[in-house]
């Protein structure tokens, strides 16, 4: 059996990072977010041949791949308040796990970034929702206000996969 390389391994998390934003729809469910975040758990898994904090971050993702399926048996409140810890621990737990690995292959400016974009990351990431629950319900605000929350989100996802990939190109 081919073992795959670090180089392979962060291609595939970057692209399980990148599949859960598309919404494809197979059968009338849209499995795309199980489908990346169980690339990224395998990924993560993988990497901890080398850096045993990747671990965690395979934790993280494989528990996101599961709740990213329909889960009816929990409630919806619960469900999203999990999937956003889990999605904030996971973003976070990343850019660590790179920030160490920059740091002991010399790229010391690329580990700083990793640093201080996990905390953009997380802010980022729990002001979406805290915005989409301030907004009045009435519709008394301008129409294009509505898409804050999803821009926050899509926003926050730019310094994860952008980081993970310069790593990438830096590292290996």
């Amino acid at each position: 059996m081919t073992r795959l390389n670090p180089k392979t391994l962060y291609s595939l998390i970057f692209w399980g990072l990148i599949l859960p934003i598309l919404a494809i729809l197979i059968a009338g469910l849209n499995l795309m977010p199980a489908v990346g975040f169980a690339m990224v758990a395998f990924g993560s898994w993988a990497l901890g041949k080398y850096s045993k904090p990747f671990r965690m971050s395979s934790l993280a993702a494989a528990l996101l791949g599961i709740l990213k399926l329909p889960t009816p048996y929990l409630s919806e409140f619960v469900a999203s308040f999990t999937v956003l810890f889990l999605q904030c621990f996971l973003g976070w737990s990343l850019l660590s796990c790179v920030a160490r690995d920059c740091q002991a292959h010399g790229q010391i400016d690329l580990a700083a970034t990793a640093r201080w974009q996990r905390i953009a990351y997380v802010l980022l990431m729990v002001s979406a929702p805290l915005m989409a629950h301030l907004l009045p319900s009435d519709g008394s605000f301008p129409p294009f206000v509505s898409f804050v929350p999803t821009v926050l989100l899509l926003l926050a996802y730019v310094p994860l996969v952008w980081t993970f990939q310069s790593a990438k190109f830096r590292l290996f």
